[in-house]
């Protein structure tokens, strides 16, 4: 199995509309990106789902 060293992920190059990025950079972005998917993902299913949960509602009010 291979793997990036320091030295990998330190290297970069530019894009056109954000300027340069490092490896290491677009890794993290990854990770943030899906996590942000998965935020969407569970507030569309909470969306779908409190109209039929009646009083159950109470539960999740603040």
């Amino acid at each position: 199995m291979t793997r990036l060293t320091d030295a990998d992920l330190a290297r970069g190059g530019h894009h056109p509309n954000v300027g340069f990025l490092r490896v290491g950079e677009l890794l993290h972005e990854w990770v943030h990106h899906d996590r942000n998917h998965l935020r969407q993902i569970l507030a569309n299913v909470q969306a779908c789902l409190w109209p039929h949960m009646g009083n159950a509602q109470r539960f999740s009010r603040p």
